[in-house]
C-alpha cells in the first residue's frame, strides 16, 4: 500500500504488483532503476527465466506481467501460450529487443497488450506504461462485469468486399455487434480520436506493418482466436478510445464462418 495525495486528500492506494522475466542483467536493473524514480505506486519483481516467470505467477498477486521476448529456456511467446491454457488473466506487456519486429508482431496477436522495444526512447517510460496498461485493465474489468449491451466495431480492410462478408456474417450470428466496414484512411480518423468505436477489426488484407504501427500507437489489447461471431460480443469490448479492443484476421479466404481469427480476453 501507498498514500497518494489528490487535491489536498490523502488516500491509501494498493500497490501495482509488476513481474518482469528478463535474463540480461543489466537490462533488469536499469528497469528497475526507472521504476525506483518514476514508477510510484509500483513494485517490482524479477525473474531471469520463463519456467521462473510461471512458476512466480502461480502463486499469484501480479498485476501486470512484463516478458522478455527471447531468453534461454522459454521464450516470450511460450510463456504467453501457456497463460492462455492456464486462462492467467494477467496483462501482458512483451519486451523486444531490436530486429524482432515479426516476433513481436505475433506476440501481440498471441495475446500480449502490448510489446515495447528496448532501444526506443519510450522504453525509459515503462513504469508509465505498466500504470496505464493496469488502469485499462481493470476498466475492462468493470465493463465486463456490468453486463451485456450493443457495441460498435469499426472493420479496417483495403478489400471492400471483405469488409461486406464480414458485415453480412456478424449481422447473422452477433446482433450486439454494430460493424461498419471502412478502408484503411478511415482507421487513421479513429486513431487520430475523430471516430469512437468499442472494438477494431483489422482485416487479413492489411499490410502487417501498418497493422502492427496502429497497435502500438494506441496500445490496444487485442482479442486471441476463436471462430464464432458470438464468442466476439462475449469479450466485451471497453469504452471507446484508447481502451478499445482490437481483433485480427487471419489471412485466409473469405469464408467468415472459419477465417475470422480474435481471442478470448485474458
Amino acid at each position: 500500500m501507498y498514500v497518494d495525495r489528490d487535491q489536498g486528500f490523502f488516500h491509501l492506494q494498493r500497490m501495482i504488483r509488476v513481474l518482469y522475466a528478463e535474463d540480461d542483467q543489466q537490462v533488469a536493473e536499469m528497469v528497475q532503476l526507472y521504476f525506483g524514480r518514476f514508477g510510484t505506486g509500483c513494485s517490482i519483481d524479477i525473474v531471469n527465466t520463463g519456467r521462473g516467470c510461471l512458476q512466480a505467477l502461480e502463486q499469484g498477486g501480479y498485476d501486470v506481467l512484463m516478458l522478455d521476448l527471447i531468453m534461454p529456456d522459454l521464450d516470450g511467446l511460450q510463456v504467453l501460450g501457456e497463460l492462455t491454457s492456464r486462462c492467467d488473466p494477467t496483462p501482458v506487456i512483451m519486451v523486444s529487443g531490436q530486429g524482432q519486429h515479426e516476433l513481436a508482431v505475433r506476440a501481440i496477436r498471441a495475446g500480449a497488450v502490448d510489446c515495447i522495444d528496448k532501444n526506443s526512447p519510450d522504453f525509459r517510460r515503462i513504469p508509465e506504461i505498466v500504470q496505464r496498461v493496469h488502469t485499462r485493465h481493470q476498466r475492462r474489468l468493470g465493463t465486463a462485469a456490468a453486463g451485456p449491451r450493443d457495441h460498435r466495431v469499426l472493420f479496417v480492410d483495403p478489400v471492400e468486399a471483405e469488409g461486406h462478408a464480414a458485415r453480412m456474417f456478424f449481422a447473422t450470428g452477433a446482433h450486439r455487434l454494430l460493424l461498419t466496414p471502412a478502408l484503411p484512411e478511415m482507421l487513421e480518423r479513429f486513431l487520430s480520436g475523430e471516430l469512437e468505436f468499442d472494438a477494431v477489426v483489422l482485416g487479413p488484407n492489411l499490410e502487417t506493418t501498418a497493422m502492427f504501427d496502429a497497435l502500438r500507437q494506441r496500445g490496444m489489447k487485442i482479442c486471441r482466436s476463436s471462430s464464432s461471431p458470438a464468442s466476439i460480443m462475449r469479450t466485451q469490448p471497453s469504452p471507446p478510445s484508447s481502451s478499445a479492443l482490437m481483433i485480427t484476421c487471419s489471412k485466409e479466404p473469405a469464408v467468415w464462418s472459419s477465417s475470422c481469427s480474435h481471442s478470448t480476453t485474458r
